[in-house]
């Protein structure tokens, strides 16, 4: 159990996802979930085996867009720290009443090859409920 340096907000979570090199970290209960893993397949892998791994947690995620935050909602995240978050992903938040604090808002967010948008975001962008946005998900990346 990691208790030694346990970050108090979603922001300290950050840097320490910054310092450990992840792109995504999860506290919850003394529970540390970590990964270098890019886009949402962290979080699917965490879901698949724990669907409540993220129950009252806090998360920092060095981007987040539409899926991922649809994804921590389902999985019922308490605060969020984003380096780069999408405005369609704080809609997702605010409408949950979950705490977020980010880096950088941006309109969209861009797939790797910067050649358009992330395919995950615009999956679920027509969905509104995260259970559905979840099914969705774990069909196309499944």
């Amino acid at each position: 159990m990691d208790v030694v340096n346990r970050p108090q907000d979603p922001k300290a979570l950050f840097e320490r996802l910054e310092a450990e090199g992840l792109t995504c970290l999860v506290s919850r209960d003394g529970e540390w979930y970590r990964s270098r893993e890019h886009g949402i397949r962290p979080l699917m892998t965490w879901l698949r085996e724990d669907p409540v791994f993220c129950r009252g947690g806090m998360a920092a995620d060095r981007v987040i867009g539409k899926a991922a935050a649809m994804l921590f909602v389902y999985g019922g995240i308490r605060e969020v720290y984003a380096g780069v978050i999408s405005e369609l992903a704080l809609a997702v938040f605010e409408k949950a009443g979950i705490a977020v604090e980010y880096g950088r808002l941006v309109p969209h967010i861009i797939n790797r090859d910067h050649t358009g948008y992330c395919p995950m975001e615009t999956l679920v962008a027509d969905l509104d409920d995260p259970a559905e946005a979840y099914a969705r998900l774990d069909e196309k990346v499944h």
